[in-house]
């Protein structure tokens, strides 16, 4: 099966940002780029191209780090895509070694090096999906704690647990 990531070659990153749009009943999408996704393999002709989503920040980062490869934004994604099926597929013992820390059952001191960094990769990827998908003013007001922020036009504003807000003074 081969899977191809369409995204325009010689763009801005900004330009791949402007079909970002909405989902569900009109909730909006932050920091997603849309791209084409082209899948074909024998079982599966006639398919018609489909549509996903990556974060902005990876796309940012696979334009960044395939210049320095010397790759497009397109060919970077893939290369990391073929990475990542390489190492989540091989059932080493190594690789359940990490699966075993991660699980937390296998102490993280007992990793050698190169699986310490398999693991905190894994790790901050984690971090980062839990990141991009939690509302944590919700989780928090819910504890009923006051937290602050900024709002999109730069004031400084706080949110009640109540669900009032006040926008403070510079």
């Amino acid at each position: 099966m081969s899977l191809t990531i369409q995204i325009p070659q010689n763009d801005p990153v900004d330009a791949l940002f402007d079909n970002a749009g909405t989902v569900g009943q009109g909730q909006p999408v932050a920091d997603c780029s849309v791209v084409g996704v082209e899948a074909s393999d024998e079982a599966m002709q006639g398919t018609t191209d489909k549509v996903t989503r990556l974060a902005a920040d990876l796309v940012a980062s696979a334009m960044a780090e395939g210049e320095r490869q010397h790759r497009t934004g397109r060919q970077q994604l893939e290369h990391w895509a073929r990475v990542g099926r390489a190492v989540s597929s091989r059932q080493t013992a190594a690789r359940r070694r990490v699966e075993e820390a991660l699980a937390g059952r296998l102490p993280i001191g007992e990793l050698g090096t190169e699986d310490g960094a398999v693991f905190n990769a894994e790790i901050n990827a984690a971090i980062e999906e839990q990141l991009a998908t939690t509302d944590y003013g919700s989780l928090l007001a819910a504890q009923g704690v006051t937290t602050v922020a900024l709002s999109e036009d730069g004031q400084i504003v706080e949110y009640r647990p109540d669900g009032t807000r006040t926008v403070l003074p510079e």
